[in-house]
């Protein structure tokens, strides 16, 4: 344009600034925002929010910080979009104590954080278990008169929930009914699945039944969590009834609903009902996987079913499916338990041959069964 004769204005450089940034070709935005400014064309804080964004979206912290600098020196005030440019940037490289210190800036200065500078910190923070930093932002949120909305509710419910807090929990997700909120899928997932890995399976039945009562639809992570857990509690034919009842609401089980049921049977001794779940899985559409396949062979070998199990090893390679380090592990043992030494070795090598490691268990069982300094 230059070379014409024709001199590019601030809406000029910025649309073409903006478009270099969203491109990822942050090497030529910063060389013509550099050529602006000897142009003696102002930037303004769109500039300065577009090269920002870029550098902190390419992972260019230290240049975003030094533009950032850079804005008051020339008569720039940044603004609400800045700082959260930034601390978004600061969270995603776990860099907490900028994080805060560049939010308590932007407060102290007078600029109001909105929903989403909230956002992106209550839930960078839960998901860390920070959750005393997380109660700060909540509750400053709610000190500016910037109402929290649901997907806040469900970043601290996330966290309180890695952190096994579950009774404070479930009281912030009961308090959001009483600021007109209402609980979502999502929240009532995040507080049902906590309550299963914490062996609460009573209290995640109750929740389930609560959101069935409002209206509400499980999906796939509402069944799975509610079965993983109530296998991990042993009651496995209670199990089996939520794949039927999640079957007749609709919703389509994945093959880890498999996995988990076929291992909650095997490891109750249930190993026909187990080979009789396997067995449906291609009727679902869905495909046995390596932990699939595994979880069964070792039921078969707890049971002393060698035939079947080596049947079973010769399907899954022949399906594509090869054995991971777990799943030789498995044989091995099956086999060494089984007093089959020289099988346990013909796997051993097929391992090794592959490059897959023993587990320290294995190693120790092949010592004790002179496997080592037989092959």
């Amino acid at each position: 344009m230059s070379s014409r004769g024709v001199s590019a204005d601030a809406y000029t450089y910025n649309s073409l600034i903006h478009g270099l940034c969203n491109s990822d070709r942050l090497s030529e935005a910063v060389r013509l925002f550099d050529c602006m400014s000897s142009r003696g064309v102002s930037a303004d804080a769109y500039t300065y929010n577009s090269l920002i964004h870029g550098l902190c979206n390419s992972d260019m912290l230290s240049e975003a910080i030094k533009v950032f600098d850079s804005m008051s020196s020339r008569g720039v005030s940044a603004d609400a979009y800045t700082y959260t440019t930034l601390i978004n940037g600061f969270c995603k490289r776990g860099l907490w104590k900028e994080t805060i210190r560049y939010f308590d800036e932007m407060v102290g200065i007078g600029i109001s954080p909105d929903v989403v500078t909230f956002s992106v910190l209550i839930d960078s923070l839960s998901r860390e278990g920070r959750m005393e930093e997380a109660y700060r932002i909540f509750n400053v949120m709610i000190k500016l008169r910037e109402e929290p909305v649901v997907f806040n509710y469900s970043s601290m419910l996330l966290g309180l929930c890695l952190t096994g807090k579950l009774q404070e929990a479930h009281r912030l997700f009961d308090s959001m009914t009483d600021k007109g909120l209402e609980q979502d899928v999502y929240s009532f997932n995040l507080l049902i699945n906590g309550y299963c890995k914490s062996s609460r399976v009573g209290e995640a039945i109750r929740l389930f039944k609560e959101m069935r009562m409002k209206g509400l639809k499980p999906d796939l992570v509402t069944y799975n969590a509610l079965i993983v857990g109530l296998c991990k509690d042993g009651k496995v034919g209670t199990a089996q009834s939520m794949l039927t009842q999640m079957q007749s609401d609709g919703v389509s089980p994945s093959i880890v609903t498999y996995n988990v049921l076929v291992n909650g049977l095997c490891k109750a001794g249930n190993i026909e009902k187990a080979r009789r779940l396997f067995s449906e899985i291609p009727d679902k559409g869905l495909v046995a996987n390596v932990v699939t396949y595994t979880t069964m062979i070792n039921g078969m070998f707890k049971k002393g079913m060698f035939v079947e199990a080596e049947k079973l090893i010769t399907e899954m390679k022949n399906k594509g499916c090869m054995p991971n380090a777990t799943t030789y592990d498995t044989i091995i043992n099956g086999y060494l338990r089984g007093n089959n030494v020289t099988r346990a070795l013909e796997f051993l090598k097929e391992m090794r041959g592959r490059k897959l490691s023993l587990t320290d268990a294995t190693k120790s069982l092949c010592s004790s069964s002179d496997c080592q300094s037989k092959n």
